[in-house]
């Protein structure tokens, strides 16, 4: 370990890197008459930079010097990165080069004139200097090993060029929207903490792989193709293609950008914490499973890819992991019992094998945790998506998952603080997707405004995703005239089945009239309607006798997502004291007493009964006897 100190801001002394003056104790950097003021992590980080003199500062060190070796994932040192990447590419004063399972070393114009003294402190040859010299002798060989099996080592360097994208037509429309797919795509590889380039740049180094791409209309739609190509060879390693309404474009390149970003994230992520190299064959592989499973959910094409993956790569322990996730989402998307129960079992085994070459991957817990249908077992689910937080913290689709959990089982304050800070990582694994639980959550607790601000963001990213999820706010969390209209301007296409859609509207114009005069049961087109959904309707028009009947209906069901029981809807229920025993027969206080942790409403004042004293009592006979807490 390096004996350097810690980086203490007051105490540096001002240097010069290039052009720049850097004042570190003011967290200024000023250059031909402009100055800015950095944030203190980003100055302690390039004063260590600039002390390195050009060597390379691996991330242990700089976590121990500028976060005091605090544990900081992935997200917090790629940001640092990414803000003075920014700063580099303004003023010109210095160019900041990753090297890939090692660190960052400051190159080019920024070869520092004066090093910051207090950062600069001697470097000695004792015993840990002899030590580190075998080591270095050590990694010589490795690294010619792996140049005679993978090739030069810059193939393992991860960075990524973009291209501008390719306008198909003389239109001036699609030549700026695929100028747009460049910027928004640079935009996006940066922001992860990749080492990314435009096409072309000046003083460029070889880039390992390349996005590029194409923007057409095709009748009344535009057309963005992306793909990533090998950078040596220009084999296509992974691609994407999406369209929309020519009218809509708006956030169309952010959307294409994503898309991409988040498959290169994935397999790139997963190469470093592997600590393995992945040869251009297993990348693509690797790439179209990450593609498969975190972006299309083509159950046929996650299980195809996984396996591919597996069989090339027998050996690499996120393979296992990824190709474990594959087959644990493929099992929700199972009409057969039996063969979901298969998929189950074969995303444990998965997991398992991963676990077996690799005891420190996160996504091998997701698998286990993913492989549990929703309705039951909650704490063995939770103890897994907790584990894989611990290895990964910005594993924020196992963050995602556990969201989903923790609005099962009634604790909507602890999701919503996840979902929150899952939306401001940016990740673009989930930058889509965290916002749908957010939606669902703040509609639950009665957060309408919330609820219709972030599916106004989901709209720009994803229009199509957007109309679905505005058809659930509609019928689940909308009063009656706000619902109707949203409906009636969405159109029945965005239900599930016309029957569905008719239900609804048939419902919602009738509950005003069902609520005064106290009906019981439901309209008549609502006979095809699943139990869960049944109990909400009768519940928001009173007929809470009605409700409780159906929500046992639906929980005596395997693999009902018992979120709906804490919904705003349903709060009738959970005032009753019949709840509790409601809960009892579905495993949820079985949760809730071994765990702890108790749902929110048992903390809303007015509640007719102490949920814990009620929990204490002998509980009633199961429905079924797979639940588990």
């Amino acid at each position: 370990m390096s004996d350097h100190p810690a980086i203490r801001l007051a105490e540096e002394p001002a240097f010069r890197l290039g052009i720049l003056e850097v004042t570190p104790a003011k967290r200024q950097v000023a250059w031909n008459g402009k100055s800015r003021t950095l944030e203190p992590r980003v100055m302690q980080v390039l004063v260590v930079l600039a002390g390195s003199r050009g060597d390379v500062v691996g991330r242990d060190e700089l976590i121990r010097r500028c976060w005091d070796g605090r544990v900081v994932g992935d997200n917090a040192i790629n940001r640092v990165i990414s803000l003075l990447r920014d700063l580099a590419a303004e003023t010109g004063a210095f160019e900041l080069e990753t090297v890939i399972k090692v660190g960052y070393r400051l190159t080019g114009a920024g070869a520092p004139a004066d090093r910051p003294e207090a950062s600069r402190r001697g470097v000695r040859f004792g015993r840990p200097g002899v030590i580190a010299l075998v080591a270095v002798a050590a990694l010589a060989v490795l690294a010619g090993w792996l140049f005679i099996r993978f090739g030069p080592a810059s193939r393992e360097q991860g960075r990524v060029e973009v291209a501008v994208f390719d306008a198909r037509r003389d239109d001036p429309d699609l030549r700026r929207l695929a100028a747009g797919v460049q910027d928004s795509m640079l935009a996006a590889l940066t922001r992860t903490g990749i080492d990314t380039a435009p096409a072309g740049a000046a003083g460029a180094r070889r880039a390992e792989l390349r996005v590029s791409g194409s923007v057409d209309r095709q009748g009344d739609q535009v057309v963005i193709t992306a793909q990533v190509e090998d950078g040596r060879s220009g084999l296509v390693l992974s691609s994407l293609k999406l369209d929309r309404p020519a009218g809509a474009t708006a956030g169309f390149a952010d959307q294409v950008a994503l898309g991409v970003t988040a498959g290169l994230d994935c397999a790139l992520s997963d190469r470093r914490q592997s600590r393995q190299p992945f040869p251009p064959n297993i990348l693509a592989l690797y790439l179209n499973a990450c593609d498969a499973v975190a972006r299309e959910a083509n159950t046929q094409r996650m299980l195809e890819t996984g396996r591919k993956l597996v069989a090339a790569a027998p050996k690499l322990a996120a393979a296992h992991a990824l190709y474990g996730i594959a087959q644990a989402n493929a099992a929700t998307e199972a009409d057969d019992p039996a063969a979901a129960e298969a998929l189950r079992v074969g995303a444990r085994s998965s997991a398992a094998k991963a676990l077996s070459l690799d005891p420190r991957t996160p996504k091998a817990y997701l698998a286990i945790a993913n492989s549990y249908p929703a309705g039951g077992h909650w704490a063995v689910r939770e103890a897994n998506y907790l584990k894989a937080h611990a290895i990964d913290p910005n594993l924020n689709p196992g963050r995602i998952s556990y969201i989903a959990l923790l609005r099962e089982v009634g604790r909507l304050d602890a999701a919503r603080a996840i979902a929150e800070q899952v939306m401001a990582s940016g990740d673009p694994r989930t930058a889509t997707y965290a916002r749908i639980p957010m939606i669902s959550i703040a509609g639950s607790q009665g957060d309408l405004d919330t609820a219709r601000r972030v599916l106004k963001e989901l709209e720009r990213s994803d229009p199509q995703l957007a109309r679905q999820i505005g058809w659930l706010v509609a019928i689940t969390y909308e009063e009656p005239e706000q619902a109707l209209a949203r409906l009636r301007a969405l159109g029945p296409q965005v239900a599930p089945n016309t029957g569905a859609y008719v239900c609804n509207v048939k419902f919602l114009e009738e509950l005003p009239g069902r609520i005064a005069r106290r009906a019981h049961g439901l309209p008549a087109a609502c006979d095809i309607a699943p139990p869960s959904r049944r109990a909400q309707m009768l519940a928001r028009e009173g007929d809470v006798d009605g409700a409780f009947a159906e929500a046992d209906r639906a929980l005596s069901s395997p693999d009902v997502f018992a979120a709906f029981l804490f919904f705003a809807a349903t709060k009738s229920l959970r005032s009753d004291p019949r709840f509790m025993a409601l809960a009892a027969k579905a495993g949820l206080t079985d949760y809730w007493r071994k765990s702890g942790h108790w749902p929110d409403f048992c903390a809303q004042p007015g509640l007719p009964y102490d949920c814990k004293a009620v929990a204490a009592a002998p509980p009633p006979v199961r429905l079924s006897a797979g639940r588990s807490g």
